[in-house]
């Protein structure tokens, strides 16, 4: 575990997002932290509607979300989980 604060994680995160989309697997890596303290940033982040799901990534049966910035908070909708019917 890095000595790091989580607002320097959060800092973190949201420049590794601004690079480009990335799934919770790439930003683990990139941070340096773990996935359950980007799994709460990340949950933080779309609530505040700055990320949002910006698509999934399918390999076999596993499905990974690949979280994107937006500039303008709520502006972009989450992508559609695959598998998933829409109504």
């Amino acid at each position: 575990m890095s000595g790091r604060s989580a607002r320097t994680n959060g800092a973190e995160i949201l420049a590794a997002l601004m690079w480009g989309p990335k799934t919770t697997a790439q930003l683990t890596e990139q941070v340096g932290t773990t996935r359950f303290a980007i799994h709460d940033w990340i949950k933080a982040l779309r609530r505040s509607g700055v990320v949002y799901v910006h698509a999934w990534r399918s390999e076999g049966t596993a499905r990974a979300p690949i979280f994107a910035v937006q500039s303008t908070p709520f502006h972009f909708e989450d992508a559609p989980r695959p598998g998933r019917r829409m109504v």
